[in-house]
């Protein structure tokens, strides 16, 4: 890789895919909530206790590590992260800081982010016989790396090319490598440029990689946390096999923007690709039409998901009891409890449990202890968590001291 030391001079290529380099260079070390503040061309370091360990690094005395061991009591991951972004913004070798640090605390020994603090460090130097000595090293541990791993890429280059070129060989590195850094290095580096809504490298380094479906399910993932929903539908649509998996990913976010209709719209695409909607993409449109007070498209969608042969989720049933209880619809409620338990008596006793605790939840403790008796007469043992705070709230009550004990009995008999 060529590193001519430029991090923040004008560039001027871009593409219809995602941002210009000059916008991804800004924002590799200040887009990122982890990263701390850029003071105009340098990093501002925000406690004493940093500014002094930066020091005692840049010296590079033999005795570093026992002076660092003796000012840096209580040194929290906040710090390390600073620390790092300074060292790699200045060019600075932070390996020996690295070292001391996985002595020093024994929890980062393993910690994917300080390990993929210094991978970066070596990016930032050009020091690639360090960084495969690291990787090695870090695949025989079994550690993985995160997107911080490689922040240096963009900052290096003034063309779509080069930086593609630099991509390309990290990845033939992180393959040599193999491991847990392979894997989890073409994840951090995807994760990297999404993040930094350079989606045209993310999709360039999908299809050097194999394009495989968790890859481009994080890429409709990134879109659709943008709201960027055509360019979501469109890697989908691109897909030859899409999954279930992304058409939930762009389900869920149109219903969490209030576009309802358009997501609807998506199941019939889905059967139309031979994609079957699966039991979370029923659970999705049951959620938003209950908190939409729609119950009755709620309970279209439950009947369509049965008729395809699939049973609703625990949480699609209490999404609609909440929803008929929002609604004061208590006798409905208990409609839908009998007449589930009856279609599908595998979650009986969670559907029950979960009737009783919103009666308990809404000052109705006697017809709470009434469910759950029912429940039991019929053999069915009710959620223990439930049951002990609806006993414990029986026992509280002046009047409830027997009807307590009466269900404590009835527990106990099962």
């Amino acid at each position: 890789m060529h590193c001519d030391g430029r991090l923040f001079g004008s560039c001027s290529v871009s593409s219809s895919g995602g941002s210009s380099l000059d916008s991804i260079e800004s924002n590799v070390f200040k887009g990122e909530k982890r990263c701390n503040v850029i003071n105009g061309r340098d990093i501002k370091l925000s406690s004493t206790m940093n500014t002094k360990i930066v020091e005692i690094i840049k010296s590079g005395n033999t005795d570093m590590e026992s002076k660092l061991s003796f000012i840096s009591v209580g040194l929290r991951v906040e710090s390390v992260r600073e620390i790092f972004l300074f060292l790699n913004f200045h060019k600075i070798n932070g390996l020996r800081f690295f070292r001391w640090l996985r002595c020093y605390n024994p929890k980062w020994h393993r910690s994917a982010e300080v390990c993929s603090h210094v991978i970066c460090n070596c990016g930032c130097l050009g020091d690639f016989k360090t960084m495969k000595l690291l990787l090695h090293e870090f695949s025989a541990e079994r550690i993985c790396l995160d997107e911080n791993a490689f922040r240096f890429l963009p900052l290096f280059h003034s063309s779509k090319d080069s930086l593609s070129k630099s991509v390309t060989r990290v990845v033939s590195l992180l393959g040599e490598v193999g491991g847990s850094c392979h894997k989890s290095g073409i994840w951090g580096l995807i994760e990297m440029f999404c993040s930094l809504e350079s989606f045209e490298m993310a999709r360039f380094v999908i299809e050097i990689t194999g394009k495989k479906d968790a890859h481009i399910n994080m890429l409709v993932r990134h879109r659709c946390k943008r709201e960027h929903f055509e360019e979501a539908k469109s890697i989908i649509r691109e897909m030859q096999d899409p999954t279930v998996t992304s058409y939930n990913y762009l389900i869920g976010s149109l219903c969490k923007a209030d576009k309802f209709v358009e997501a609807s719209g998506l199941v019939g695409e889905m059967e139309s690709k031979g994609v079957h909607p699966d039991d979370i993409t029923f659970d999705i449109l049951v959620h938003y039409s209950c908190n939409s007070g729609k119950l009755d498209i709620a309970k279209q969608w439950i009947d369509k998901m049965v008729n395809s042969g699939l049973c609703p989720r625990i949480s699609t049933h209490g999404a609609m009891l909440k929803a008929f209880f929002r609604a004061e619809l208590h006798q409905e409620a208990r409609n839908y409890v009998i007449d589930s338990t009856v279609k599908f008596p595998h979650s009986s006793p969670i559907i029950y449990s979960v009737f009783a605790d919103l009666h308990q939840g809404n000052g109705r403790l006697k017809d709470a202890r009434d469910i759950l008796v029912e429940m039991m007469a019929k053999g069915l043992r009710p959620n223990f968590r439930i049951y002990v705070k609806i006993l414990n709230q029986l026992r509280k009550t002046g009047r409830g001291g027997q009807m307590a004990q009466d269900l404590e009995d009835r527990y106990r008999s099962l």
